[in-house]
């Protein structure tokens, strides 16, 4: 049986979704902070900007290489049109509710920028539980487990010798490799889960007469922190009063509030300066990419967050 052979740009941020910021359905304004010192704006195709090679690929137990473009397309048609009709008749049905919350819980999850958060985090931990573990477990019992699976006897001292080699960053270091299944499995399962929380919030849609007044990034997802809430704990998706915030549009955006046992559906104007304020935090929040239908509004955008957004 011939393999199957799947695209080679597999697009983390969707092309529909993208031309949903352009003004002629086809380019758009890209600012690519990974190009030189002060980044770069170019005029693009949506085809040609946000994929990355084989990033949806996989191989089964069995060998056989698996794609997700498939899977995600589904929900992106759904979405497509769901968001088409709220921007005409300012309306939404319970299934047409779950199919978007699906669509945007794995917005949230597919993206690079999410990818490198999760690997980040997993690293840290594993880092910090194996040295962890021998600092409080007691010497007789690795004596006895080294014993028992070994057939060798420790000394105190070839002990001391092992548990400061396993603690001690100059003479040991963990290493981490993620293989593509775990990111898969990831991005799946938190692209799910957060589908649930999502539809389980209050939604607010925010319209604007501009056109052409909200920008995109590569990673099109921020929260607003409640303004009481701790700075040691922080806060994220389920912290009381947090605002999930995601353009739809150029001119529509959503934004979720908290859980709540009969979520509303609220479709309102909002003003310039929500859409503005939403820009900069897009703009700073972009992982490479940010995108505009609108040459002028992005290089403002850039020069007035330039020190964020230009890479390190």
């Amino acid at each position: 049986m011939t393999a199957p052979k799947f695209p080679k740009k597999q697009h983390y941020i969707p092309q529909f979704y993208l031309k949903n910021f352009s003004k002629d359905g086809k380019n758009i304004y890209i600012y690519d902070k990974a190009k030189g010192e002060k980044g770069e704006i170019r005029y693009q195709t949506t085809i040609d900007v946000a994929h990355e090679n084989h990033f949806y690929t996989y191989q089964t137990k069995k060998g056989t290489k698996k794609n997700l473009e498939d899977l995600l397309g589904q929900f992106e048609g759904d979405a497509a049109a769901i968001i088409e009709k709220v921007h005409r008749e300012r309306s939404i049905t319970p299934e047409e509710r779950e199919k978007l919350a699906l669509f945007v819980g794995f917005l949230y999850s597919r993206t690079p920028a999410f990818k490198a958060k999760t690997q980040e985090m997993t690293t840290k931990a594993g880092e910090k539980i194996p040295p962890m573990m021998f600092r409080m477990t007691p010497k007789e019992w690795m004596r006895k487990f080294f014993k028992e699976k070994e057939g060798k006897d420790f000394t105190d001292e070839e002990l001391d010798d092992l548990i400061d080699f396993s603690v001690n960053p100059k003479r040991s270091r963990i290493g981490f490799k993620f293989p593509q299944g775990w990111w898969i499995r990831t991005m799946l399962d938190m692209g799910l889960e957060a589908a649930k929380v999502f539809y389980g919030m209050d939604w607010l849609f925010l319209f604007t007469d501009q056109p052409f007044a909200f920008i995109t990034n590569d990673n099109p997802f921020f929260l607003v922190p409640p303004e009481d809430y701790d700075r040691f704990w922080g806060y994220g998706l389920v912290t009381p009063k947090t605002r999930k915030v995601i353009p739809l549009r150029s001119n529509m955006c959503l934004m979720m509030g908290d859980i709540a046992e009969n979520p509303k559906d609220v479709f309102v104007d909002t003003k310039k300066e929500f859409f503005r304020a939403a820009n900069q935090r897009l703009a700073y929040g972009c992982e490479r990419f940010c995108f505009s239908p609108d040459q002028g509004k992005m290089e403002k955008l850039v020069k007035d967050v330039k020190p964020y957004l230009v890479k390190k």
